[in-house]
């Protein structure tokens, strides 16, 4: 009887252990992660917000933004040539030398001419003074005193003229230097020194600016048209990126201008 007793004691204690295991593997958390029977593993990302934008690429052409042609302002004999062919010259550079000694001698014909009428305003300027003071005693007619202020009147017109005149022939005297009206790279010389040249004619050289350029390209219609609202609609300019053949990525930007 005490051995029946104690094999059921025996089997009670395995079945509580059994039990115990159970109760014991279905609380650890790795089986709920994915033992037999649970859900599939699962890999998760933050939420992120962000602006795309989208991008089109164009073959485009590259002009300077600045293109002079140079042209004399004076007629007269080239005298001097101050470049080489291709080279870079900076704003304000001489370039060519249109013979001088023409215009200086009319410059100085015109100062002396100045000089001539600047004296007769004052010959005439002061008979007005001294006939104004002898009107008062009568000594002299007031048609005469009128006669000497409109002859006043007269030398300065002709001072002034002269000025003018002046101020013309100094300005052609600076003329004959013909500079750089930009920076940039100059073409070849189409005048050498000894020809003869008009005011006007010809184009003695191109200058082309190099500091800025434009780049020219011809977009699709739906981009033409997105282009189009979103400026009109006063955002800002899209941006480009450009380039060159010779040079990875888009390493040069820029923005549209228009359209």
């Amino acid at each position: 009887m005490m051995s029946a007793h104690f094999r059921k004691a025996q089997a009670v204690r395995l079945l509580l252990l059994a039990i115990a295991a159970l109760v014991a593997s279905g609380c650890n958390p790795s089986n709920a992660q994915g033992g037999p029977g649970g859900p599939p593993p699962v890999s998760v990302a933050p939420v992120v917000q962000r602006a795309l934008q989208s991008s089109e690429d164009f073959s485009a052409r590259i002009e300077a933004q600045a293109t002079v042609e140079l042209r004399s302002r004076v007629a007269g004999t080239v005298d001097r040539v101050h470049f080489k062919d291709g080279q870079r010259v900076a704003k304000g550079a001489l370039l060519f030398t249109i013979d001088p000694k023409p215009f200086a001698a009319e410059a100085e014909r015109a100062q002396a001419q100045l000089a001539s009428t600047r004296t007769a305003a004052e010959l005439a300027k002061a008979e007005l003074a001294r006939a104004e003071k002898l009107l008062p005693m009568q000594a002299v007619s007031v048609q005469e005193v009128d006669q000497l202020r409109a002859a006043e009147r007269n030398a300065q017109a002709a001072e002034r003229s002269a000025r003018a005149a002046l101020n013309t022939a100094q300005l052609s005297l600076g003329y004959t230097r013909i500079t750089a009206p930009v920076a940039g790279r100059i073409s070849r010389a189409d005048i050498t020194p000894g020809n003869l040249v008009g005011v006007g004619e010809p184009v003695l050289s191109t200058i082309v600016a190099s500091d800025t350029v434009q780049v020219w390209f011809d977009a699709s219609e739906s981009s033409f048209l997105k282009i189009s609202q979103a400026m009109r609609a006063g955002g800002a300019a899209p941006t480009v990126a450009v380039g060159l053949s010779n040079e990875d990525g888009y390493p040069h930007t820029g923005t549209v201008d228009f359209v």
